[in-house]
């Protein structure tokens, strides 16, 4: 999952710089503290799905182009190691 998190930071930067936002203004445009862009974009945080909705509006773009779960499986990422039954 850290290769995913770094892909789709460094996607969320340079959509960012792209169109001039600082991570100040792109937090206030999401309802979060630039602290929180900061640590997506360095790959220290995965965004939640509602969260990413909310990105993507605000740069105006899909999803796809923020982060592309293409190449991802299942099979390469164990599962947490935790009392939750097997999904």
């Amino acid at each position: 999952m850290q290769l995913y998190a770094f892909r789709l930071g460094k996607s969320l930067r340079d959509l960012r710089k792209k169109q001039g936002l600082t991570q100040e203004r792109l937090a206030l445009m999401i309802g979060t503290k630039h602290s929180r862009i900061s640590n997506i974009e360095r790959g220290c945080a995965i965004p939640s799905f509602p969260d990413v909705v909310k990105l993507c509006r605000a740069l105006e773009v899909d999803p796809k182009d923020l982060a592309d779960v293409s190449t991802l499986k299942c099979s390469e990422h164990p599962p947490p190691s935790d009392d939750h039954a097997p999904v």
